[in-house]
């Protein structure tokens, strides 16, 4: 039975992020695993990553500190500096296990900055909804692909911040109309990273099912 880590921030009063059912559930109807959801200033980090199979990092209310990715803040908002900070050298930890890590939404943004890419701080435009209302165009020749076997996605949108550069190592694997990048991937195909929630969608849990049960 694999053993997935979903990815706990915590606030700016020091409390653990909670980390909403949908993420649970989606996982946990992937094949046989077990969650774990453990916080980012967790001591025995180290010891997670080795033991565990695989790893989530879900979205969050609060933008990316633009400082990280030596950008001055013009319209980034909810920031907390400390926490994008553990969390990114956390992540930096987990991207050096090889292990298969799916990543959401400002989960999506932070691994970005990790591996030196930059962020839209404000995307133009943005319609926030849980239910699908735009469609996400996906590259043929991509894991994503291969998981909903379309190459038009409807998708929802709850972020108003999106990558702008990729980092190193990373290929862009779906886009929207406007072509904002809605969707990374690694080269080796064991990181995905989508901008919407598809923890949401109870038809696109599939991500979650044929990723995990790798």
């Amino acid at each position: 039975m694999k053993k997935i880590w979903i990815l706990a921030g915590y606030t700016s009063d020091n409390e653990i992020d909670k980390i909403p059912f949908a993420y649970v559930k989606a996982v946990e109807n992937s094949w046989d695993v077990l969650v774990y959801i453990i916080p980012c200033v967790s001591k025995n980090i180290d010891t997670y990553i080795q033991e565990l199979d695989g790893f989530l990092i879900p979205g969050g209310q609060s933008d990316v500190d633009p400082a990280l990715y030596a950008q001055e803040n013009q319209w980034s908002t909810n920031i907390n500096t400390e926490n994008d900070r553990i969390l990114i050298d956390v992540i930096v930890k987990i991207v050096q296990s090889w292990k298969p890590m799916l990543w959401i939404c400002k989960g999506m943004q932070l691994i970005n900055v990790a591996l030196w890419g930059l962020l839209i701080q404000d995307v133009p435009n943005t319609e926030y909804s849980f239910d699908c209302i735009h469609n996400v165009n996906i590259t043929h020749d991509s894991k994503l692909f291969q998981i909903y076997k379309q190459q038009i996605l409807s998708v929802n949108s709850l972020h108003h911040q999106a990558v702008k550069q990729v980092g190193k190592w990373l290929c862009v694997v779906a886009h929207n109309e406007e072509w904002i990048i809605e969707a990374i991937e690694s080269e080796d195909w064991k990181i995905i990273w989508v901008q919407w929630h598809p923890e949401y969608i109870k038809e696109q849990n599939c991500l979650f099912k044929d990723f995990f049960g790798i």
